[in-house]
Formats: C-alpha cells, structure tokens, sequence
C-alpha cells in the first residue's frame, strides 16, 4: 500500500526519452551544499520557510532541463521538468520526501508534493535558498508598494524569451537566475497549468544511485484532456 504511494504513476522517462515532448536545457544549477530545494519562489521560497528534500545529492553544478509540450494554437506547456546528477540513465522513481514526510500518514487520495500558488516552481540550494529570502527582504524594503514578479523578475523572463523563443511564453516560461555578486543561482519555471501539488521523485540506477530529480506537473492524461 505505501509502496504505491511511493510509485509514480506513469514511466517518468516518456517525458524526456518519448520523443513526444521537446526537451529544453534551462542551464545548470549549482549545488555547494548538496541539499535540493524544489519550491514556488515567489510564495513560499521568499520568505526562506521551505526545507530541502530529505535524500542529500551531490555538490556541484548540474543540468536542468524542462518537456515542454506544445499545445495546437496554444503557449508551451511544461509538464515535467528534471536535474541531471549523472549521465546514467534512471531505471525507477521513488517520491522524494522532505524531514517529516511520510507516506503512511496519507490518505488515499493525497499525495506529497510541491505547493504551488504563484505559476512557477523552481529549483535551488538550501544555501541559495536563505539567500533568495534575504534578497527579496532586501529588494521590498528598498522598493515599497512595488512587486516582485511584475517590477523586477519580469524583465528577466522576457529576456530569456528572447533567447529561447520556441519553449517560452513570449513573456517568459523560465529563467535561470543568479543572484547579484554571487555564485548561486535559482531555476525558475512555469509550474504546469499553474497552481497546485506537484509530486518530485528520485531517479535511481541500476545500481541503486541517485541520478535524477523529476517533479511532475502535467500527466499525459491531463494534457489529452487539454487537447480535447
């Protein structure tokens, strides 16, 4: 019973390896502390209350990609979207959990998940994560009764638009974003069709080795459902 809570319900790999959808590169995403925080950026990572996910990853800088799927006479849809810790491919998922997770303490038809209520998720590190919450501090202060989104990150997604107009909105879809006058940076992106509970699952080997991330946004069956 909880094993099935802990399955994802589809092969994550079609996302990626189908041929179905285009996978798009958003740039790598650097890691010095090892703990992974998956989080809606302008709602919840802000103001630095998100934990990371309870499985430590390797330090270092690391490919993220999104499958993006292109609705007729509709915007990009992004339903999937991974980092890569190793050119080994990934032969099952095992929902990733944050400390105080647990899947028996679920009812049947709930799920953990990342909480979404601004249309983006992202991807960081616990230590770029306290630095994002201190900067957006700092950038409220020093522009009162302005917004985040609209006044300061907007500018950034239409310019990555500009650079990859084919799997963007033409107002911005993702946005691979450094903090001023330091190394780390935060991965941004659009969160499905917008608001909700995404699940993330650990990739592992053949050997059992952790080798990807992949947070779930969009079931095929959805996407059908959208086609229709």
């Amino acid at each position: 019973m909880y094993q099935k809570k802990l399955d994802p319900e589809m092969d994550l790999n079609e996302y990626f390896d189908s041929g179905d959808y285009s996978v798009v590169p958003m740039g790598k995403l650097l890691l010095p502390s090892g703990k992974l925080v998956a989080s809606d950026p302008l709602y919840h990572l802000e103001y630095g209350n998100v934990p990371p996910f309870s499985k430590r990853v390797p330090r270092g800088q690391f490919l993220t990609e999104v499958a993006v799927a292109q609705v007729e006479d509709g915007e990009p849809l992004y339903a999937a979207a991974r980092i890569l810790f190793s050119d080994r491919p990934a032969v099952r998922y095992q929902l990733a959990l944050r400390p105080g997770e647990h899947v028996s303490e679920l009812a049947a038809d709930e799920i953990y998940g990342l909480p979404v209520e601004s249309g983006l998720a992202c991807f960081c590190d616990e230590k770029t994560a306290r630095l994002f919450a201190v900067f957006c501090a700092q950038w409220r202060q020093d522009h009162p009764g302005k917004n985040l989104y609209d006044d300061y990150f907007a500018f950034f997604f239409a310019r990555s638009a500009r650079k990859c107009p084919g799997a963007q909105r033409p107002e911005g879809s993702f946005l691979n974003w450094h903090l001023p006058d330091v190394k780390e940076n935060v991965v941004l992106f659009d969160s499905g069709f917008g608001n909700g509970v995404y699940p993330a699952y650990w990739g592992f080997d053949e050997e059992g080795k952790v080798v990807s991330l992949v947070l779930q946004m969009i079931s095929p069956a959805e996407l059908e459902d959208e086609e229709e």
